[in-house]
């Protein structure tokens, strides 16, 4: 549950502000140095000192009668071994008083927790028992932090909070959208029978939970008497979990009402003064740690509308494909797994009035929505760029690089702007010629109808938008009916646990050994055989030049 180790100073003070002032525990954080950086108004009260006497001062120099004592050995061994440690001891004047204390490394210092014990100081049974709970109940604030969901939030009461309380079971309930149904998340320790009969309750219901989350106010059902008369209901939980007392406490941060922890015992419970205090800090605890996670749960919603909206843009921006003589186009896209990567990925291909068959493949830099929006204005641009002029290759890349800049898109792009022509020496033979520029991009890949392959290396220009005024080169390569040709993007091939030289590698052998197959299915094991986990978002876009010896 504890870890030891350096942390920076902004990373220790935002550890420490996890704690909740209103803890009636004290608690004191340290620095590397011994500075104090953090004091809880408990502290400050146990302390007889406010806490801007405290914080920044150092604690041999605040406290300088703890130098060579018990105090001192203990702190620097919790340091020194990284493992917390507990221990009572007494402070002579002015304090005059004996003092719980718990020592726990965290990163870059240490935690204290502490509170006057003086006044039962003589029962050292009740003591010990009690030191162990408040140990384990105060240890939670560090794990809970760490939890990502309410089912973490239950497992981490059943595994430390049952027993730093010394109860049987538990559970941590919400109010649904509806305000009206309590959703209840109930330990395995209370039965598979009560997990599904309470999961869902009217906040209506009989129960000590739904009065709590009713009331706002903390609810104490002490034997199985108590429970009897309390209501029909929660004798059947008695009969369903074998528990006979509860305490249902509000789990509320600020002003607002989060939620409801209950738990249970088998034995009759007296609820003294002791007790309630650990029942309260425990819901404290759990009630920061509910309102962490209902945020968390909030961010991660909007940004999943975020991303799905920009995933949405990105398909509407993928090109229905044209149909030219001859020529077979598919394309296929798959966004990244992990949904916050959607990137600029992007492909294009349209006929211009020269016949010439014009195909594009790019991505813009960048993974998140704004990526989608510079890689929208850069299609939607070249395409008219394109169309328009209806020159080769690198003439339009060099128009593109001026838009970019006059239109102020603010993003650079790899791309390969290709034509496939076919001229009157080309219709006799049966071959097209593949004309391109390429930007900084991958090379394409052609494979022959006998499943040859050949990267087109050739050397590349500038990326888009980098500079205006740049060198831009043409390429030509025959296509020979029966070939194909590949024009993808970086997440087909680029992968962290191999360098960009094998995963090209990969996929010339794959190409070729599927290139018997129809162009679709060619496609389809492509994708599914190098884009499935891929991080980044994968565009493929493939051409085969059919024989001309038919309609």
């Amino acid at each position: 549950m504890y870890r030891s180790g350096v942390g920076s100073l902004p990373e220790r003070e935002g550890r420490a502000e996890r704690v909740p002032d209103e803890m009636v525990v004290g608690y004191v954080a340290l620095d590397e140095d011994w500075s104090l950086i953090h004091v809880n108004a408990a502290a400050e009260f146990v302390l007889r000192r406010p806490r801007h006497e405290l914080v920044g001062g150092v604690l041999w120099d605040l406290f300088p009668d703890t130098v060579g004592t018990v105090f001192e050995e203990r702190y620097r061994w919790a340091r020194s071994t990284g493992q917390p440690v507990a221990f009572e001891a007494y402070y002579p004047e002015p304090m005059n008083a004996w003092y719980e204390i718990q020592a726990v490394p965290e990163p870059g210092g240490l935690a204290l927790y502490f509170r006057d014990v003086t006044a039962r100081h003589e029962s050292e049974a009740v003591r010990d028992l009690a030191a162990q709970r408040l140990a384990a109940v105060t240890g939670l604030a560090t794990a809970m932090a760490d939890i990502s969901s309410i089912e973490e939030l239950v497992t981490l009461i059943v595994d430390h909070g049952l027993s730093a309380l010394g109860c049987d079971g538990g559970s941590v309930a919400v109010l649904d959208l509806d305000e009206v149904t309590i959703r209840s998340y109930l330990t395995s320790s209370d039965g598979q029978a009560a997990v599904v009969e309470y999961e869902l309750l009217p906040v209506t219901a009989r129960l000590p939970v739904a009065e709590a989350a009713r009331t706002g106010g903390t609810v104490l059902v002490r034997d199985r008497d108590e429970c009897i008369a309390y209501s029909r209901q929660l004798a059947h939980v008695v009969d369903v979990t074998g528990s006979q007392a509860f305490a249902s406490l509000p789990l509320r941060v600020g002003p607002g009402e989060l939620g409801v922890v209950t738990v249970g015992w088998e034995q009759p419970q007296r609820f003294d003064a002791d007790q309630l205090m650990l029942l309260e800090t425990f819901a404290s605890q759990c009630a920061q740690a509910l309102r962490r996670l209902s945020d968390l749960s909030a961010e991660r919603a909007a940004a999943a509308r975020v991303a799905g909206m920009a995933e949405a843009l990105q398909r509407s921006l993928l090109t229905e494909l044209p149909e030219p003589d001859h020529l077979e186009l598919v394309a296929r896209y798959a966004p990244a797994s992990d949904e916050a990567q959607v990137g600029g990925d992007w492909y294009d291909a349209f006929l211009v009035r020269d016949g010439s068959t014009v195909l594009v493949i790019g991505d813009v830099t960048g993974h998140d929505q704004g990526a989608v929006v510079q890689m929208a204005q850069m299609r939607n641009v070249l395409r008219g760029i394109a169309h328009a002029l209806g020159q080769s290759p690198a003439t339009v890349l060099s128009a593109l690089d001026w838009a970019v800049l006059d239109l102020a898109i603010g993003s650079l792009s790899t791309v390969v702007l290709a034509r496939i022509e076919q001229g009157p020496d080309d219709l006799r033979s049966g071959r097209r010629t593949l004309r391109w520029s390429n930007a900084g991009h991958l090379p394409p890949l052609v494979v022959d109808a006998d499943g040859l392959t050949e990267f087109l290396h050739r050397p590349h220009d500038l990326l888009v938008g980098l500079r205006v005024e740049s060198d831009r080169h043409d390429h030509t390569h025959q296509l020979p009916p029966g070939s194909t040709l590949l024009l993808y993007t970086d997440g087909l091939v680029e992968r962290r646990d191999q360098d960009l030289g094998m995963g090209l590698g990969l996929l010339e052998e794959a190409a070729g050994r599927l290139a018997h197959l129809p162009l679709q299915e060619l496609c389809d094991a492509l994708v599914s055989e190098f884009a499935t986990g891929s991080e980044d978002d994968v565009a493929l876009l493939a051409v085969r030049a059919h024989p001309q010896d038919r309609p």
